[in-house]
């Protein structure tokens, strides 16, 4: 987890890597930190 987005989100499961929760509004997003960053 090297990439500099993970400041700003967290892993929902940690079995799941594809789901990402923003640290600010809370939102998941279901696609993964390249989603995420968009």
């Amino acid at each position: 987890m090297s990439d500099p987005a993970w400041k700003w989100c967290e892993r929902v499961n940690p079995k799941d890597r594809l789901k990402v929760k923003c640290n600010y509004c809370k939102q998941i997003i279901s696609r993964g930190i390249s989603r995420f960053k968009h």
